[in-house]
């Protein structure tokens, strides 16, 4: 077998394994509806990504002061006929090196850590800055989302800017 037709051998069984997860055919979407390419060299981070069947980003809420712990939400909201994939084995790993001075609470945030309702997930992504100003927090988030017909699967780069005092 030619290199490049073990991969696509590869990702056929990994794609088939991931749609039998969540108990449907798995349909990927049209090309200009996917934000990533689960195939594809990671995209540089946004800080939202916005198909027609989800949206992801990272929320910051209250103020964060400079050696205290701060917390930010990795947000995921089905859109439409889709829902969230309780079956999916959600994950977010924050960027490594991260942004000048902060610091992850955990190298990678997982399913055990997030609140799954039917149509939002919400992972928590605890961090700490030692330095004042602007700095970024972000990483490479898994999802998965679903209608009656198919589950979709993607990887999106999130940050987001965030003040410290």
């Amino acid at each position: 077998m030619q290199p490049a037709s073990k991969l696509v051998a590869y990702l056929v069984v990994a794609l088939s394994a991931a749609a039998l997860a969540c108990g449907k055919t798995s349909e990927a979407a049209p090309a200009a509806e996917r934000a990533t390419p689960v195939a594809a060299a990671p995209a540089p981070a946004v800080e939202l990504v916005e198909t027609p069947n989800y949206v992801a980003r990272i929320v910051v809420a209250g103020a964060c002061k400079k050696g205290e712990a701060c917390v930010a939400q990795v947000v995921i909201e089905a859109k439409g006929d889709y829902h969230v994939n309780d079956k999916y084995p959600y994950k977010f790993k924050p960027d490594e090196p991260a942004s000048e001075g902060v610091k992850y609470d955990k190298a990678l945030v997982t399913r055990d850590d997030a609140k799954i309702e039917a149509k939002r997930a919400t992972l928590p992504l605890a961090f700490k800055s030692e330095r004042s100003g602007e700095v970024t927090v972000g990483g490479q988030l898994s999802l998965s989302v679903c209608s009656e017909a198919n589950c979709l699967m993607d990887k999106v780069a999130l940050d987001a800017k965030v003040k410290v005092q």
